[in-house]
């Protein structure tokens, strides 16, 4: 399959896996809403350079669980909206504005609504998938770049959390562009291209085996001086397809390396060339839009990956430090002038940045979890290939192994003929570099025992990519950088964020590339595997276990819908054609067609997580939703003699209501309530509601006396719903405008 082919089936699968059906389900979280607020006083403003000020509440610092609180009997102060967020009224600085400013634009360009909100993260995720294939064709060979982009587009925990306007999906799009971008300066600053890449020609194909052959005289001279002179030599290496296995590793490109050189990348292709400057500009550039995204954390997600990529492959730092002196000015240039200007404006500024950002390893404990949330997780992020993510953990952990075999042997006086990391040469050249053709390679390579198999000679593959023979020395125990990296990223992000007090999956999502690396070198390897054994064994297991994940995913989903909240016999019943769909992969798993096998198990995959998204997720978010609440507060609010107390309302409440809306001077006060927790408390358990009392609203309304308070009954929250409306009667003290 071409490369241009290849990204159009890309560009397909992901368009309709972050795209399709963005505009569902209604903003149900505050996460949302808190972006969608602040973004939509920026678009009613004008564009940032001719904006209209907008009146906020001077703000105080309330000690504890840090807030700026407003102080509603002070006079407002005029912002302007696009340079300090307003929420309500209220000054917002708990996260940086690109968010904001990215949903503001869409706003101004079309119009607010849950499309144009959730549009960019979208985008941003598609565009990740493209990136992502790239990263891993750079560091791992074409096939796995390939594999780990269909494994992306199709995890379902990837386009759900790129569907939502959070901060989130900024931030881990821009820390993959680091990655990416890094990556991609370290290659071009050493004038070499990707591993993998078809159509160099024979030129680069000798070039590669003539490095191969000197890196196994390397092993063998070691060998030898190891052994004394009087040591005999060693049988020649003969490997009559080694072109068919090079082109899938990523071997060294500069003659006779030592043995302690580093795993580098094949030679760069003709024609053409981005300079290596382009690539650090954009490292610096993403680097400044994270920080823009989500503040402080961004420097750990982005320098975590990059310390696991030079300590894996020890390769040098791109460009010169002028260059890099350069990117840090950029860098600073793009990022610092936001906080600076609100830290000179907004008092207390910067406490609350400390509190929200290094503070959640510290005093912030506000809904903290326990240490081991995320092990768990892990499983649930990688569905559905959670059995090749474990594979390539497997793959990656596998020296690990070996080398405990090895101390074991050695403490029980056991026979050290198989130490270190040997393999068949058919498990290593006909399995895990089959022939380009995508068929194996056992019929056709080295000697051949009485059945025409490769005979089990051992070999040894070292952490330079490497092919040699294989001695009794511990020095052949290496680890492969290609598997080593992705988990050596993922594993310190999971115990970094272990440490945060605050625990969600969002914070791991920046990580999210590193299992999808790991899953596509297992995948990769199963692979190869099943075609060198034809579908027979462990290999089929493997395949056959992802193909009825999905056929059970699709048998499941009609059983969750009808059990839920929002059961729909129509959505159960729409649910036959996608798992007639389901089906399909088996015919490539019965014709062990490996690579149909994988097009149609990813177009399973994206299917039913569309399926599900639409004909189950949405209809029970759609129940929590506030629309129809909002439109009924407002025909109540502008009734003579009532009004809204419109600093109290949920952001769910608020992003579908006129951004005009003023606290008046009426008797009669509505507050909306969100009870969601303890109205699926009561509900669940069978509870009366609780009758409301006047002392629930103490401190809500500092400059008047509640008299009296009663539930407004609503049509569209009816009974013990999550969303209560109030109206409180009222007798006046004072007048603060919230």
């Amino acid at each position: 399959m071409s490369r241009r082919r290849r990204i159009g089936l890309l560009v397909g699968f992901s368009a309709a896996a972050f795209l399709l059906f963005l505009s569902g389900p209604d903003v149900v979280t505050s996460h949302e809403a808190r972006v969608a607020l602040p973004a939509r006083q920026m678009a009613d403003s004008g564009w940032p350079w001719a904006a209209r000020p907008a009146l906020v509440a001077p703000v105080v610092l309330r000690p504890g669980v840090v807030r700026l609180a407003p102080d509603w009997n002070a006079p407002p102060q005029p912002v302007n909206p696009w340079l300090v967020p307003v929420l309500s009224g209220q000054v917002r600085l708990q996260k940086p504005p690109l968010p904001y400013w990215c949903a503001a634009i869409t706003f101004r360009l079309f119009h607010f609504n849950e499309f144009t909100l959730r549009l960019i993260p979208a985008l941003m995720g598609m565009l990740a998938t493209l990136l992502v294939y790239d990263l891993g064709r750079m560091l791992m060979g074409r096939r796995t770049g390939w594999l780990a982009a269909l494994i992306w587009v199709s995890t379902y925990a990837i386009p759900e959390e790129y569907r939502k306007a959070m901060a989130d999906p900024y931030l881990a799009f821009f820390t993959l562009g680091c990655v990416w971008a890094w990556v991609r300066a370290v290659r071009e600053d050493a004038g070499r291209g990707d591993a993998g890449t078809r159509g160099r020609g024979d030129r680069e194909d000798k070039y590669k085996v003539r490095n191969a052959k000197c890196e196994m005289r390397n092993e063998r001279e070691a060998a030898a001086s190891a052994t004394g002179p009087a040591a005999p030599a060693a049988p020649p290496f003969e490997i009559s397809n080694l072109k068919s296995a090079i082109r899938e590793s990523s071997l060294p490109a500069s003659p006779c390396l030592p043995l302690s050189a580093s795993t580098t990348f094949s030679p760069a292709s003709s024609g053409p060339r981005v300079p290596a400057s382009v690539f650090r500009l954009l490292f610096y550039v993403s680097f400044a839009f994270a920080l823009l995204a989500k503040g402080p954390p961004a420097v750990v997600d982005i320098l975590i990956p990059l310390a696991a990529f030079h300590l894996c492959f020890r390769r040098r730092l791109p460009g010169n430090w002028r260059g890099h002196v350069l990117g840090v000015i950029v860098l600073l240039a793009i990022a610092l002038p936001w906080p600076w200007y609100v830290w000179r404006q907004v008092p207390h500024a910067m406490e609350l940045w400390r509190y929200e950002s290094v503070g959640e390893l510290m005093d912030n404990t506000e809904n903290a979890r326990p240490g081991w949330f995320y092990l768990p997780q892990m499983f649930f992020l990688s569905l559905p290939w959670t059995a090749v993510w474990l594979a390539g953990v497997g793959l990656a952990l596998r020296p690990v192994w070996e080398r405990l075999l090895a101390w074991l042997r050695r403490r029980l006086g056991v026979s050290e003929d198989s130490r270190g990391f040997d393999v068949a040469v058919g498990s290593a050249l006909a399995g895990v570099a089959a022939d380009r053709s995508g068929h194996p390679t056992s019929a056709r390579a080295g000697p051949t025992g009485p059945t025409g198999s490769i005979a089990p000679t051992k070999i040894s593959i070292g952490v330079n990519g490497g092919i040699a023979k294989s001695d009794a020395s511990r020095d052949s125990f290496r680890f492969d950088p290609r598997s080593v990296f992705p988990l050596l990223w993922y594993a310190t992000m999971v115990l970094f964020f272990s440490f945060v007090h605050l625990k969600k999956n969002q914070y791991l999502l920046p990580a999210l590339p590193a299992g999808v690396l790991l899953a596509a070198r297992g995948l990769t390897a199963i692979l190869a595997a099943a075609r060198r054994t034809g579908f027979r064994g462990w290999p089929g297991a493997f395949i056959a276990l992802q193909t009825i994940v999905g056929i059970g995913f699709a048998l499941g989903v009609p059983g969750i819908i009808l059990l839920g909240t929002a059961p729909s016999v129509r959505n159960a019943l729409m649910m036959v054609p996608v798992l007639a769909f389901a089906l399909l992969p088996l015919r490539p798993m019965w014709g062990r067609r490996t690579r149909t096998w994988v097009l149609m198990q990813t177009a399973t995959y994206v299917l039913l997580s569309l399926a599900f998204w639409q004909l189950c997720f949405v209809p029970q978010e759609e129940l929590r939703s506030a629309k129809d609440v909002a439109g009924e507060v407002l025909t109540l609010a502008r009734e003579p003699g009532r009004t809204l107390l419109v600093s109290r309302l949920p952001e769910e409440v608020a992003v579908y209501l006129p951004l005009d809306l003023r606290y008046g001077a009426g008797a009669k006060v509505l507050v909306v309530v969100d009870d969601q927790r303890d109205a699926h408390f009561r509900v669940k358990r069978k509870l009366p509601e609780p009758t409301v009392r006047v002392g629930q609203f103490a401190g809500w309304l500092p400059d008047e006396t509640v008299a009296e308070v009663r539930r407004l009954p609503l049509k569209s929250a009816p009974g013990d719903a999550r969303w209560k409306v109030y109206e409180l009667t009222v007798r006046r003290t004072g007048l603060a405008l919230r």
